[in-house]
């Protein structure tokens, strides 16, 4: 995946799960230096403002955005529906039935506008 200014994301399947990785370098918390292991991943794309010269951007978090679930080897469209702050988001497909996550960790990837999702020879991009 690939954001704005050059920031790089990748995931690495090891077995059942993914591993994240940063610009190259493996992802961990601070004091377990095992690597993040997740099930699933969830790439929404989500339009972003850009507040200042740093890069912090604001998001609308609430409403239908287009999605990519990354589930067992395979990247599937959908859409990320998320109509509130006191309703759980959902990921349907694109005729709108829920797509099953498998058991375990899942990452949630948000993307800002313009921003890529690579699996395979597929790409992407809103």
């Amino acid at each position: 995946m690939t954001f704005w200014n050059h920031y790089t994301v990748r995931f690495h399947a090891v077995g059942q799960v993914y591993q994240r990785l940063i610009n190259g370098v493996v992802q961990h918390d601070l004091n377990d230096k095992n690597p993040y292991a997740v099930a699933d991943i969830i790439a929404v794309w989500i339009p972003a403002k850009v507040l200042d010269a740093i890069g912090d951007l604001e998001m609308n978090v609430y409403g239908k955005f287009p999605a990519v679930l990354v589930h067992d080897g395979k990247a599937l469209p959908g859409r990320w529906v998320a109509p509130g702050p006191n309703a759980l988001p959902q990921l349907v497909d694109l005729r709108g039935a829920p797509l099953a996550l498998s058991p375990g960790q899942v990452y949630v990837e948000v993307l800002p506008q313009g921003g890529t999702l690579q699996s395979g020879k597929n790409i992407w991009s809103y």
